[in-house]
């Protein structure tokens, strides 16, 4: 097993969401005391301006969530104008924790009462709650070094304060504002890096992970600078988060992309996110592609490997006249032996000759995980797995040829010299074609799809469930 490194670089994108819950109803209030306490627990407006996100655990690809069952959060509540103090609040570190039904109690199902002696209160929320915090003027909050799983949710860290509220059977409103930077990484991959599974780290390095907590002003990083491996998102393709204090990454920090897999090892090094500024209370948003750096405007000739640099996947066959060498298609280095073309007989209208890619995409919208269909199958497993083939035009994207595009396969074959193409794919690590029939996409009836003989060249039909023949699968650049 070998490891794929990769280090990265990485413009800022804004957060939203608006939610709210109510601290339980009217209870009876005792004799000579003042009135119980109810909050309304939401999060704050977004400055949309500023990008200043207002969600709890940002994890949505909308980034727009909700409290979750057991949050919990710690309330301090300040008489008159003295301000917050070390200790000897009125309240001091209050736990709530949310509900099933959306309320909040406190444990033990207690409450909280208005004193008689003052008129107006303070009050200072945090989250996430920690039992152990001592002191709320000078307390040292450190996320998670390990976010993947619910180290996220316990680093986002958030505040709310409300002030001069008097007694009331009004609901004190609570509106938390999230306190850190986001950082969030889109991966990408050119088509010579194996598609990604999920043996996938992603790490912020260098980081400084703490920050004192702070009811009024913005809170920066501190602390010795540490490796932050990032959360993946639900829902979002290969999208990676991490929140940290806002700060200046030093010089060497940067985004490590590590995957063990079988084969070669990849170390690449990409500038930018070194001496980045995050900003407190917003994001910065990379998209990283994870390659070694195709050029778009490289001019290939028929029985070029492709790509041109890192390790090739496929033997240049076919180019755009158009294009003067740089688009064309490439037949990949491996093939697929005694495969079926479906496993059932039946009429689904795949009778494109000349896009094998729209081929694919109807057979997907039969069956997503092309069950029923081996040949459509084993072509799929080569690409990332939420590949959906609704672009019949996209580049980077084996599919199985169409007739058309298995006949100019064979053509290219045929004159560049059997023997000779066959060496390019050998020389490339890859496996020459033969003398057999290979399948293509298209669907002649319900019982028969075409193929093309590589001994000689022609067209002919084959049983779609009977038959066993090879399989190539092609891609555009």
């Amino acid at each position: 097993m070998k490891r794929r490194i990769l280090f990265l670089l990485l413009p800022a994108m804004l957060l939203t969401g608006c939610n709210k819950d109510e601290l339980g109803s009217d209870p009876d209030t005792p004799g000579g005391t003042g009135d119980a306490i109810r909050f309304e627990i939401g999060f704050a407006p977004q400055d949309a301006a500023a990008g200043i996100p207002q969600n709890k655990t940002v994890t949505a690809p909308d980034f727009k969530t909700t409290w979750e069952v057991g949050d919990a959060i710690g309330i301090y509540i300040v008489k008159g104008s003295g301000g917050l103090q070390a200790s000897g609040n009125y309240v001091d570190n209050v736990k709530l924790t949310r509900q099933g039904d959306g309320t909040w109690e406190i444990d033990g199902g207690s409450q909280i009462y208005y004193p008689s002696d003052v008129n107006s209160l303070n009050f200072y929320a945090y989250y996430p709650y920690d039992e152990y915090m001592t002191n709320p003027t000078a307390y040292t909050f450190s996320v998670q070094a390990d976010q993947s799983g619910n180290g996220y949710s316990k680093s986002d860290l958030m505040t709310a304060k409300t002030e001069n509220v008097s007694e009331s059977r009004n609901a004190v409103q609570l509106q938390f504002k999230h306190a850190l930077s986001l950082v969030q990484v889109e991966v990408k991959r050119e088509v010579n890096v194996p598609h990604f599974d999920g043996d996938f780290t992603v790490t912020l390095t260098e980081a400084k992970p703490a920050t004192q907590l702070g009811w009024s002003s913005d809170l920066t990083g501190a602390g010795t600078p540490t490796n932050i491996v990032m959360h993946k998102v639900a829902g979002m393709t290969n999208t990676y988060r991490a929140l940290v204090p806002a700060q200046t990454l030093g010089v060497d920090s940067k985004v490590s992309f590590v995957q063990t897999i079988s084969g070669q090892e990849i170390d690449m090094t990409y500038p930018g996110i070194a001496s980045a500024a995050l900003p407190a209370k917003g994001t910065r948003k990379y998209s990283v592609t994870l390659g070694w750096g195709i050029d778009p405007n490289h001019a290939y000739a028929v029985g070029d490997a492709y790509p041109h640099t890192g390790p090739a996947v496929g033997i240049v066959y076919w180019l755009d006249p158009a294009s003067g060498g740089k688009h064309g298609k490439a037949v990949w280095l491996k093939e697929k032996s005694n495969v079926k073309w479906a496993d059932s007989y039946s009429t689904i209208n795949i009778t494109d000759i000349a896009n094998g890619r729209a081929n694919m995409r109807t057979i997907q919208g039969l069956s997503a995980n092309f069950s029923g269909y081996p040949v459509f199958a084993w072509v799929h497993s080569l690409n990332d797995a939420n590949e959906d083939y609704g672009n019949a035009n996209a580049t980077g994207v084996w599919y199985l040829p169409a007739r058309d595009e298995l006949s100019a396969l064979y053509s290219a074959y045929d004159t560049y010299g059997k023997s000779n193409f066959n060496g390019r794919l050998t020389a490339a690590g890859g496996d020459g074609l033969g003398s057999y029939w290979y399948w293509s996409s298209s669907e002649d009836d319900a019982y028969l799809a075409w193929y093309v003989n590589f001994d000689f060249g022609f067209t002919h039909f084959g049983l779609k469930l009977n038959d066993i023949n090879m399989a190539r699968c092609v891609l555009a650049f």
